[in-house]
């Protein structure tokens, strides 16, 4: 698994301004041998100075990437052996055990569950609720890949957040078609 301190580093490198920038490699003093507590120890420093610089962590934490390609390929597989039914396609990812225990409300996929599954804010006390935006990045790259379509995605609740739970809210949007494809049928119509 890669250093998450490191992808968290890169991600404050594409979205925040270099005074920032520095600032993040100062405090995170990354190293290449980093154990998980040094990681998470590091992350949470980044994102208390990135609150204090007022920086988007939102966006930040969203960029995410760590869903294997593995994964989103059993979610595609599901979501067309579905023929695109909402429930049906989070009762195979509940099963799979892919994003906790999901159901649809209202068109919507909520995806929740009762103790938190991610490494860094267990190593280490006091992680800042932001870092439950990778989370929601996680779902909506595992999202908009299996469905091919835009993904919002919002936190409802988190343990982080001192919750009972983590739930995040799953809304797919419009079909996402590929660039040559949206040309011609723009041109077509």
């Amino acid at each position: 698994m890669p250093n998450r301190a490191v992808v968290v580093l890169n991600s404050i490198r594409e979205c925040c301004r270099n005074e920032t920038v520095q600032k993040a490699e100062q405090v995170m003093n990354l190293n290449e041998n980093m154990t998980t507590a040094q990681q998470a120890r590091a992350i949470r420093s980044a994102l208390e100075l990135l609150r204090h610089e007022g920086c988007d962590t939102t966006r930040l934490m969203r960029r995410c990437n760590c869903v294997p390609r593995t994964v989103k390929n059993i979610a595609r597989d599901y979501y067309r052996k579905s023929g695109g039914n909402l429930s049906e396609f989070a009762r195979m990812l509940t099963e799979a055990n892919i994003g906790g225990q999901m159901y649809v409300r209202d068109d919507v996929i909520f995806a929740e569950y009762s103790r938190c599954l991610c490494g860094m804010p267990k190593a280490v006390r006091n992680m800042p609720e932001s870092y439950c935006e990778c989370s929601a990045g996680w779902f909506d790259n595992l999202f908009s890949y299996a469905t091919e379509r835009d993904v919002t995605v919002e936190v409802e609740n988190s343990i982080l957040a001192g919750g009972e739970k983590c739930v995040f809210r799953i809304t797919l949007g419009k079909l996402i078609q590929d660039e040559p494809e949206k040309q011609k049928a723009e041109s077509l119509g």
